[in-house]
């Protein structure tokens, strides 16, 4: 059996490897007793295969497999059968008709009755952006499905799917030429376009959710740092009262489940909230009275209560909440935003709200203020603490230094505006890299530092040459990883 039950692992929700804190606390967590039951679970021999005279007459396993290969053909994906998939979607599918739990041991699955076709249990199945994001997963190409008659419910079909990287030949669209494993980036000519190109070069089409916030201004927009977490989708831009161009393209490309617009309608207008399910069948909006009401509201439609951190960070200029966000991501913190010399109202409740065991103001007392760190005790079961340096780009160096290791990739932004870097914070979150600052002029001493320390595996310059010029773009070259 390829994958082990859900008490014994954890996909993450893009797919990859579990968050590192998260996995960390689950090996901890896992007792001897447990270890052994999911080893002896390995071991199992699968149920019974169905009879085929058993299996749903309107949905067969073939079928699914063609209106697959069709779908991810139509999102410019090539698709094989996979005789692993499918071994491992029957399984599952075998498991769930049983009573047990085969979700885990499956990319998607779903049950149908004898009624259903399997148009309308892909079409189901496609609305569930979990599943979409399987269904159209850009390197997993090897497709393979199983079904299970449920005993006792002749009327009633356990459907499972699965897939595999079979290589990145078995991506190409049939008759096409050999595809990049990513496309190339969109030329980035001005914000929305980096925007754009960030998430083209991050995000398979299927993604969960896009993010949607306005290119003319940052206060709302650093909410994404909340809402943009565990790399669930990309941060794309518009204007008050339209949809670029090169913004409206990717949106067709990503099919994304749902879109989420960050802020009000006096930073993204309603007209153009409309104008979006174009592109996703569900279109919703966070957003309150200022940009403190903004990310706590994008706090509470992510976080619970009894989280273990919550980050801190200035409302009145974006670094250090952007630079923030990768590694918040990676540790599945929220980002709140306060004042220099006061905290506001909605913060305060949200803090109340989330009980944290533990608040780290993200940057210096020019950002954040003493005085300020020391309310935020209150809300804090055990402490309250500070974590900055002397500027921005220190600051986003040490904060990379907190959880990045050497060969992760390295986004790279200006540090004399926000909107590169609020479109490298998601593509950070999703690829496991950081987010470093540079200055027009070169490369800090600090954020050479930590690309020294990194190596990255590959460095990811947001932004045209206007913004990181060439000769800085030379610079940094000699970081990567060779």
């Amino acid at each position: 059996m390829k994958r082990r039950p859900a008490a014994c692992r954890r996909r993450a929700r893009t797919g990859g490897t579990a968050t590192r804190r998260h996995a960390a606390r689950t090996a901890l967590a896992l007792t001897a007793a447990t270890a052994t039951a999911c080893a002896a679970l390995t071991l199992l021999p699968p149920p019974p295969p169905a009879a085929a005279a058993d299996i749903n007459p309107n949905c067969l396993p073939e079928r699914l497999t063609t209106l697959t290969k069709a779908i991810r053909a139509e999102a410019g994906l090539g698709t094989v059968e996979s005789a692993s998939a499918r071994e491992t979607a029957q399984r599952s599918a075998d498991l769930n008709a049983a009573g047990d739990d085969g979700h885990h041991d499956s990319a998607v699955t779903s049950v149908a009755t004898a009624a259903d076709t399997c148009e309308r249990i892909l079409e189901s199945l496609m609305g569930s952006p979990p599943h979409r994001y399987w269904i159209l997963h850009g390197s997993k190409c090897g497709a393979g499905w199983g079904v299970a008659l449920i005993p006792g419910e002749p009327a009633r079909f356990a459907v499972s799917g699965d897939f595999d990287d079979e290589g990145p030949e078995a991506c190409e669209p049939a008759g096409s030429p050999a595809l990049p494993s990513r496309p190339a980036p969109i030329p980035a000519t001005d914000r929305y376009a980096t925007a754009a190109g960030l998430s083209q070069a991050s995000f398979d089409p299927g993604a969960q959710v896009a993010y949607i916030a306005a290119g003319e201004g940052f206060a709302d927009a650093l909410a994404a740092a909340n809402a943009a977490r565990a790399g669930w989708g990309p941060l794309l831009l518009v204007t008050r009262a339209s949809i670029p161009p090169v913004t409206a393209a990717e949106l067709r490309r990503l099919r994304p489940g749902k879109i989420v617009v960050l802020g009000g309608p006096g930073a993204v207008s309603s007209a153009v909230e409309s104008s979006l399910l174009r592109y996703a069948s569900k279109v919703t909006r966070i957003a309150g009275a200022d940009r403190y009401a903004t990310a706590a509201a994008a706090s509470a439609a992510h976080f619970g209560p009894g989280v273990d951190e919550v980050y801190v960070a200035t409302g009145e200029d974006y670094p250090d909440a952007l630079a923030a966000g990768p590694v918040a991501a990676q540790w599945d913190t929220p980002i709140l935003l306060t004042a220099r010399d006061r905290l506001p109202a909605a913060t305060a409740r949200e803090l109340t709200r989330l009980k944290p065991r533990t608040i780290t103001v993200i940057g210096g007392p020019g950002a954040v203020s003493d005085r300020v760190v020391g309310a935020l005790g209150r809300y804090a079961t055990s402490r309250s603490r500070r974590y900055g340096r002397d500027d921005r780009y220190a600051t986003a160096a040490a904060l990379s230094a907190i959880v990045f290791k050497p060969g992760d990739p390295a986004y790279i932004a200006t540090g004399a505006d926000w909107p590169d870097a609020l479109a490298a914070a998601a593509a950070g979150a999703a690829k496991a890299g950081p987010v470093l600052l540079v200055a027009r002029t070169g490369v800090p001493a600090a954020t050479a530092r930590e690309l020294a320390r990194l190596k990255p595996g590959k460095v990811v310059v947001a932004g045209g040459e206007a913004v990181v010029p060439p000769k800085v773009r030379a610079a940094l070259a000699r970081y990567q990883a060779r």
